[in-house]
Order: structure tokens, then sequence, then C-alpha cells
């Protein structure tokens, strides 16, 4: 997090780039009779003007705020919330939705989804776009097969894991009258991580406190200064918040927002302030950080975390915040992790294009045994060999998991073969 950068922290607009295709209009919908749930929302306005303008004072991290959108569902017509998530994947794929439901109005007992759908998104191409990710040009791949294959891995993770997020597949009809939008895709529903725990009899878990977007090994001293420094201002803005909605409680989450942001001026001079103070915690925080992160995984059920690992390493996304191996911080990322009072459970999920490298390559068996030999040299030399015994137990019984149900589903041609490799990975690991 680069305090200096306001718009990274206070302000996001997240829009797409290059030329796009005009719309679908109102009468050349195809499939709609076939929509199994219909949105409508204001989804050039969710897409277009996204702005990160919500401080989550519980989480210390910038949202979008959530729309009204009205939803049919069984006949029946109502009114919801929704925003994105992220930002518009693949620079031309259908963005990631959150959409909130009255708990009066509840879909197979849930009031929380995130959204994935199959579909490229019909942009206008008479609003100006500038996303620098996309190398400011249009990908013109359709991404069906791929969030296609993302939904048959969240299948997988339910038959192959003890704790997994179910998902609930739809026929979606988008509407947006004002643009004269209506297209109808395939899409997921992924369970919310507090229906899950309710449905193992757990309660989700929120790590706060082992300053979970820093990594303690991996950066330079300057990015650590930074990210110091930016935990600093978010905690600052959090006793801000607190204070505010304490003496106001009729004011919405953005008003507050908007109110305690500080001016770019007064930001600049923050950020110095901060920075100047972060420069003598530097080595204080690389011992006690270490120390915390220990202490926190103890706390984690291993066979659990160790199967999680594994499904995480057959998908070579080994984007390993939640053990602090990479740049990217010590955060519990692309993991829910849900708690039954005694130990945490950890449950993978945010399967992106990473996945089995949905380009379609294969991994072959020496890809895998030199990635997993790889890992758990890195779990000894970081972490002081912090679950290399789980895991290693853990891994016949996960390859002979994975052969019983590799047949089962629709993986494509080319994931079922990089699963393949993998589980003889695992089978001759160690001889």
């Amino acid at each position: 997090m680069k305090i200096l950068l306001s718009s990274s922290i206070v302000c996001l607009t997240i829009t797409a780039c290059g030329t796009h295709p005009a719309p679908a209009r109102l009468k050349d919908a195809p499939n709609a009779s076939q929509a199994d749930l219909t949105i409508e929302a204001p989804f050039q306005q969710l897409i277009y003007t996204r702005k990160e303008n919500v401080f989550d004072v519980e989480k210390l991290a910038f949202k979008p705020e959530l729309l009204p959108v009205r939803v049919t569902y069984q006949g029946d017509t109502f009114e919801a919330q929704m925003r994105l998530r992220g930002g518009i994947r693949f620079c031309n794929g259908f963005p990631q939705l959150k959409l909130k439901l009255p708990k009066a109005k509840k879909i197979e007992g849930q009031t929380d989804f995130k959204i994935i759908t199959h579909g490229t998104y019909a942009q206008d191409p008479n609003i100006p776009l500038d996303i620098p990710a996309c190398a400011n040009s249009r990908d013109d791949v359709d991404h069906r097969a791929a969030y296609a294959l993302e939904n048959q891995i969240y299948d997988l993770s339910a038959r192959v894991l003890p704790y997994h997020l179910t998902n609930l597949k739809f026929m979606v009809r988008y509407l947006d009258p004002d643009h004269g939008i209506d297209l109808t895709e395939k899409a997921y529903f992924i369970e919310d991580a507090d229906h899950a725990a309710k449905r193992y009899q757990m309660k989700e878990k929120e790590i706060y406190d082992v300053h979970s977007r820093l990594a303690w090994r991996g950066n330079d001293t300057d990015d650590l200064i930074e990210g110091l420094a930016g935990e600093e201002y978010l905690q600052q803005l959090a006793v801000a918040y607190r204070k505010l909605e304490a003496e106001h409680p009729e004011l919405s989450p953005f008003a507050i927002t908007e109110q305690i942001k500080p001016s770019q001026d007064e930001l600049i001079v923050l950020a110095e302030t901060l920075k100047a103070k972060a420069k003598t915690e530097v080595e204080t925080f690389l011992v006690s950080s270490k120390e915390a992160q220990m202490n926190l995984l103890k706390q984690f059920n291993r066979p659990a975390l160790a199967q999680s690992v594994l499904f995480r390493l057959m998908l070579r996304d080994t984007d390993w915040n939640l053990f602090g191996l990479t740049k990217h911080g010590t955060g519990i990322k692309n993991f829910e992790l849900l708690s039954d009072g005694k130990e945490i459970f950890a449950v993978p999920y945010d399967f992106n294009e990473s996945s089995f490298n949905m380009s379609g390559s294969i991994f072959t068996r020496e890809n895998y045994l030199f990635t997993l030999k790889n890992f758990i040299k890195d779990m000894q030399d970081n972490l002081d060999g912090f679950l290399i015994a789980d895991l290693e137990r853990e891994i016949p019984l996960f390859a002979a998991k994975l052969r019983s149900v590799r047949d089962e589903g629709s993986l494509r041609n080319e994931a079922r073969q990089s699963l393949d490799h993998f589980v003889e990975a695992l089978e001759s690991y160690g001889k």
C-alpha cells in the first residue's frame, strides 16, 4: 500500500480499456426465457463509476458502496443491494458481483452471495475507458470456458476437501433499461463464509491483528516502511470512524467516510509523518510479526490446512499470503476462515484465472514435484518446518482421494490431465 498514492487508499475508480462493442439492445436479448433469476441494476454505474469510497472499519479497508437493485426469483420481485468485487476480470469479462438479499427473501437459505458470471459484459463504447493493468488494449477472448472451469473447481473442492464453499448454478438475466442492457448468462452464486460457518456449526473467523497486509520476509526495507505507514493510517481512520459513528449514529457509512478522509495536502503531510515513525519500527516489526504469525498458525487445524495447501498446489495457485512466503504479505488471502472456538479451519476459495493455468497448458508430474518440494523447503527455511509433517501425512491420503473422484464432474481435458500428473507427483513424493 503506497500511502502517497491517495487513490489506492481513499478512492479508486475502475473502468475498462479500449474500444468496445455497443451494448445489447433490449430487443436483441438472447435466452431471456431461460432465466432462473433476474437482476435489474445500474450496471453501467456499477462498472464505469466504481469507487472504493466506503471505509470498512472492521476490515480496515475501503470498498465500493452497495447500490439498490431489483431481483426477481420464482415469480417474486423484491429490492436488494449489490456492489462490484474487484475489477473487470480479464479486462473484458463480466465483473464479479456481491449480492445482498433481505433476510425475508433468502435463496436456498442464504442472503449473501459472490456471483461469478460466465459471459462478457457488453460495455458502452461512448464512455471513456482507462485501465493501465490491461495495457490499454481490449481482450477479445470470450472467457466462458475459463469461468466454467472455475465453477468445476468449486465442485471438485466439495468432493475432496473436508471444508468447502457450496455454489448454486443459475441462468441470470441482467437488466439495465436506462442503457439498453439485457443479457442472460450462466452464473454461479458462491456461498458466503458466514453461511458456510453455520453449516459446519462454527463461526466465521476474521484476522486483523498480525499486520495481515505486510510480509515479514521478502520485502525490502522501503516496502516495509510504506506498509507500516499504511497500516498506521488505516488504524487512525478506524479510530476517527468509530468516534464519529458514536457521536452521529444517523450518518451512513458513506457519509462518515467522506468526513474522516484527509484532503490531498493533509494526506501528503501525514504520509511523511507516518513513514518517519515507521522507520523506527522496522526491526522490531520483523521479529514480532513472525512471532505473532507463528502463534496464529498454531491455532489452525493442521490436517484441514494441509489438504487446503495441497489443493492450492494442484491448481498452481501459490499465492501464499497465509504463510508470508511472497511479497504479497501475510494476509489470509484466498482462504475463508472458520472457527469452532478451539481451532481455525482454512477453506480455499476464489479459484481465478491462475487455477490449473486457464491458458490451457498442462503441468507435468515433474513440474508438480518440483513445486511441492520447493514449497516444503520454504516452510522449513522460513517457518521452522511448520506443517511439513502434516503435509507428508496427508499426501498419500489426498492422492488416493483425488484418484477416486477424477472421473466425476466435467473437468475439461487439460485440467484432468494436470490433475492426473499432480496425483502422480504426490504418489512419487519421498520415493
